[in-house]
């Protein structure tokens, strides 16, 4: 069965209400700070390319996705680094990964939900996500730069 944008409301009011932010994903997103760290979590279609394009042989659905800032680019990378930096990615956790996002110079860390979770599962990741992507600053990527 394919999940609906309406099937992730219940578990998003609930998980927003055990972290203690008002309900306001009317519009399907919502920008929140936890754990010291900006985490956006909103519904998107399962089987883009991230742009809205359609990957061949995806099935129209949508599901849920959390992303955290961890770096923005001013510049394009220089060769290499996006390949160093997806490496050290191999070490999250199955369900997070590092993303880059070109048109913003955004890195992330990423997590995504193809069925809705229950909504203590989702508040326990959105805080594990921000935690993460706080010591993908701090500690992750000075080790790999620095």
């Amino acid at each position: 069965m394919t999940a609906r944008a309406s099937d992730f409301r219940g578990p998003v009011e609930g998980a927003l209400s055990a972290l203690g932010f008002p309900d306001d994903f009317a519009r399907g997103e919502i920008e929140l700070r936890a754990e010291g760290a900006e985490v956006w979590l909103r519904i998107e279609p399962v089987g883009t390319t991230g742009r809205g394009h359609q990957i061949r042989g995806a099935q129209a659905a949508v599901g849920l996705v959390a992303r955290s800032r961890i770096y923005t680019f001013r510049h394009p990378p220089r060769p290499g680094v996006l390949e160093k930096i997806h490496g050290a990615g191999r070490q999250l956790p199955s369900g997070i990964r590092v993303e880059h996002r070109p048109d913003t110079g955004g890195l992330y860390l990423r997590r995504d939900w193809t069925s809705p979770p229950g909504s203590q599962s989702l508040a326990d990741d959105l805080q594990d996500l921000a935690a993460r992507s706080l010591a993908w600053l701090d500690e992750v990527l000075p080790s790999l730069f620095g």
